[in-house]
């Protein structure tokens, strides 16, 4: 139940922010600056949701990886790669009979940007990278994935998804 109540306030967030008007946004109390990286962040999910529609494996090819590579490469902020990676974790997990093909996208999508910001060091990125963990690395092969991205960003070199 919560999964389905954080989509939903997702996909509200993204018409209200992709759709409205200046007045909307500031009655929510937004900042233009915000705001902007909202619509940043939700532009690129709206891109990677178009990728997982055409995309019909269970594993991803090259030039589908490369793809995905290049939209999170999009975001320059720390705090932008982790709302991407906190987004699209969400959307992929979790996953069920039937929607392996969709959620392979979105689950790529994510440790590309867990591996981006590991390859930063700002206050951002570790705390961005923790979140990540916090929210996805709990237990299992994640969980040693995040904490394996963690030590490469405390050695100051990241890991490549």
């Amino acid at each position: 139940m919560r999964k389905s109540a954080r989509a939903a306030f997702l996909l509200i967030a993204y018409v209200l922010v992709m759709h409205s008007e200046p007045f909307v946004l500031r009655a929510f109390g937004q900042s233009a600056k915000k705001a902007g990286s909202t619509q940043n962040v939700l532009r690129i999910v709206s891109k990677i949701e178009a990728v997982a529609r055409r995309h019909r494996n269970q594993r991803l090819d090259p030039a589908t990886r490369n793809r995905l590579s290049a939209l999170v490469r999009q975001l320059n902020k720390s705090e932008e790669l982790t709302k991407l990676g906190l987004i699209t974790g969400t959307i992929a997990y979790p996953q069920e009979a039937g929607d392996e093909s969709y959620d392979v996208v979105f689950e790529h999508a994510m440790w590309e940007c867990a591996a981006a910001l590991s390859r930063r060091s700002d206050v951002d990125a570790v705390a961005g990278l923790q979140k990540m963990k916090e929210a996805f690395g709990t237990d299992g092969m994640p969980a040693r994935l995040f904490e394996e991205l963690i030590k490469a960003q405390e050695r100051g070199r990241g890991i490549n998804p």
